[in-house]
């Protein structure tokens, strides 16, 4: 039975190898910062909505009396 001998040593297939390696990384940690930014804009349109529903809320609770003034002078 023969051994199986070790590829020659290739310079430009080994860089090949080194840079494919990288190319992966670099896809891997992009997918896990692609993946954070979308769990991060999901959070920031909740706490957008929350605060505009808020808003709304305080400006129902508190009317601008400048607002009724101008709307009384209205219909005069």
């Amino acid at each position: 039975m023969m051994a199986i001998e070790p590829p020659e040593p290739n310079p430009e297939r080994d860089r090949l190898t080194e840079i494919i390696a990288h190319c992966e990384k670099r896809v891997r940690r992009a997918g896990e910062k692609f993946r954070s930014a979308g769990a991060e804009q999901f959070e920031a349109i909740g706490a957008l909505q929350t605060a505009k529903q808020r808003l709304a809320d305080w400006q129902a609770a508190n009317p601008d009396p400048q607002g009724s003034l101008l709307e009384g002078l209205s219909h005069v």
